[in-house]
């Protein structure tokens, strides 16, 4: 990208241009392409297709030096359309860094309230505090994903407690066992050792099937959920995560059971008494409350969610959003808006269409209005977009009063 000219597609866009055999075409490299046709560019390289769980998302690549020959706003100091990347030595002082940016900022354009602030590369997913068309990349959100890591550790919380219920009742069936153990030489700390050891064997049989479900699943999840996740088997924080959640829950569900079992005294077994205390049934009647308190929780948050999302889905917008498409027009489309839309409705599955400066969800047009007696008080900017008399019946909007534009009377 050293000459204004060059450009660098993706393999994918590759294939949209040349076709799906472009490998094999020779002489690829150095191939004309035509931008907005105005602009000769020259094809100088084929870029891997970018990972979806990568930050920085694109399909061609330009040169900087090539955008400024055509756009003037690329050259002044306010065009706020960039991102600067800068990587920092190591042991660099973030603050006093940033501290320094600004005061460039007011010397090289002393007059204005903007600058420039730094936001580290992997804090822009889940914590970027900047407006979200200002950043690249797909956003996501750090509140959601600790809310489902602390719902997913309540599931397994209570499931250790269901362990551990289902343990004890199942303890007047291990207690003669325990009992025969100890008479002929087993030691307590043995005995612990054991049922842990059972307890560490079943979560990580459950672990290896999760494993298997995941990466089973996980193709579905990302269609149905729109994410992009993945399984990244070599990556070395999985299996530590893994191997910390492992231990964990082996020592969380198979601790009191391990310590009660193990000291069942051998003569109150074997004779069939002592299998039970006040105190151990408090424990167990208190697990069982929690393991139903700690569901009830989750139901309830499980309802509350799927209102929320009924109500996202059925909530009247204002518009008709069913069979609605917006095409964004470029280049000189744009001056021929309405020419294309007569030979749009020319098609029998189109049934209305309207022409707009802006998308209907997202207008971006604005500015300040001003009227007569204003005070200064009451100025304000107001967004704005222009619209052709079918815009109401083609989005399905309804006037609350009044009557909609008339083509044929310039003053609405």
């Amino acid at each position: 990208l050293t000459d204004p000219g060059d450009v660098v597609l993706t393999e994918t866009t590759a294939a949209k241009y040349f076709g799906a055999n472009w490998r094999t075409r020779p002489n690829l490299l150095g191939t004309r392409l035509r931008l907005n046709n105005q602009t000769d560019l020259r094809l100088a390289g084929i870029a891997k297709d970018v990972p979806g769980n990568s930050h920085l998302q694109f399909n061609v690549l330009m040169s900087f030096k090539g955008l400024e020959s055509f756009d003037e706003w690329s050259r002044k100091w306010s065009g706020s359309s960039f991102h600067t990347y800068l990587q920092l030595r190591p042991g660099t002082n973030v603050d006093t860094f940033g501290e320094k940016i600004e005061k460039q900022c007011i010397r090289y354009n002393p007059n204005t309230a903007n600058t420039l602030l730094l936001q580290s590369l992997t804090a822009i997913h889940l914590y970027s505090d900047f407006a979200f068309e200002s950043d690249w990349g797909v956003r996501g959100n750090a509140f959601y994903v600790n809310l489902f890591t602390v719902a997913g550790l309540l599931v397994l919380l209570i499931a250790c407690i269901n362990f551990i219920n289902l343990a004890t009742a199942r303890s007047a069936r291990r207690a003669r066992e325990v009992g025969v153990r100890k008479t002929i030489g087993a030691r307590r700390q043995h005995l612990i050792f054991q049922f842990l050891g059972e307890s560490f064997l079943l979560t990580s049989m459950a672990v290896l099937v999760a494993l298997l479900l995941a990466a089973m699943l996980l193709p579905l999840f990302n269609q149905v959920a729109g994410k992009i996740l993945t399984l990244n088997f070599g990556a070395a924080p999985l299996w530590l995560i893994l191997g910390t959640l492992t231990v964990g829950v082996s020592l969380l569900a198979g601790l009191y059971p391990a310590v009660l079992l193990s000291g069942f005294q051998p003569a109150s077994v074997l004779t069939g008494t002592g299998f039970s205390s006040p105190t151990r049934r408090g424990f167990r009647q208190w697990l069982v409350v929690g393991q139903f308190t700690f569901s009830l929780v989750l139901i309830i948050c499980t309802l509350l969610v799927y209102s929320q999302l009924r109500f996202m889905q059925t909530k009247n917008l204002g518009f008709d959003k069913a069979q609605l498409m917006y095409v964004q027009m470029g280049g000189g489309l744009r001056q021929k808006a309405l020419q294309l839309k007569q030979e749009l409705l020319q098609q029998p599955a189109i049934e209305r269409v309207s022409a707009t400066t802006s998308r209907l969800i997202d207008v971006d047009n604005g500015g300040n209005i001003n009227w007569q007696g204003q005070q200064p008080k009451d100025e304000f900017s107001i967004t704005n977009m222009n619209v052709d008399p079918d815009f109401l019946p083609t989005v399905g909007m309804k006037l609350a009063s009044g009557q909609n534009f008339r083509p044929k009377t310039p003053t609405d």
